[in-house]
């Protein structure tokens, strides 16, 4: 019972405090995602993902990851970009060869996942990677 009304007087707390986030779906040709999330997080901070689209570099505004990532609308400073851009050029033809596969054993042993995803024909491509590189 204790728990129900918690849950009912935080709830609406909650709820008031997601209003003021601007953000938005990303969903267009060119648009890349790349950085990384941990299941196991507790905290606040468990995502560190970032958006690259329309030659701007927006970091999402989510603590939890979840399938369709949402990225808030004020994008990052232009050297970000720049950075950005570099990664998404560098892209390995390997994974574009394996669209969708998992590699190693992303989140095992509480070390987290990077995450790729990359906008093409209408349709997201997603990777997911372990960090441990002795793993891959």
């Amino acid at each position: 019972m204790m728990r129900f009304l918690l849950a009912v007087v935080l709830l609406p707390l909650w709820a008031f405090q997601c209003h003021d986030k601007e953000s938005f779906v990303p969903g267009e040709s060119q648009s890349f995602i790349f950085g990384y999330f941990n299941d196991f997080c507790m905290g606040p901070a468990c995502t560190q993902l970032f958006l690259l689209k329309n030659n701007a570099v927006f970091a999402d505004s989510m603590d939890r990851m979840t399938e369709n990532p949402v990225f808030h609308s004020t994008s990052l400073s232009g050297d970000k970009t720049v950075q950005a851009q570099a990664l998404r050029d560098q892209f390995p033809q390997e994974l574009l060869d394996q669209p969708g596969v998992k590699l190693g054993c992303p989140g095992c042993v509480d070390q987290g996942s990077l995450y790729l995803a990359i906008y093409e024909d209408n349709a997201w491509i997603r990777w997911e990677l372990d960090p441990d590189t002795s793993a891959l």
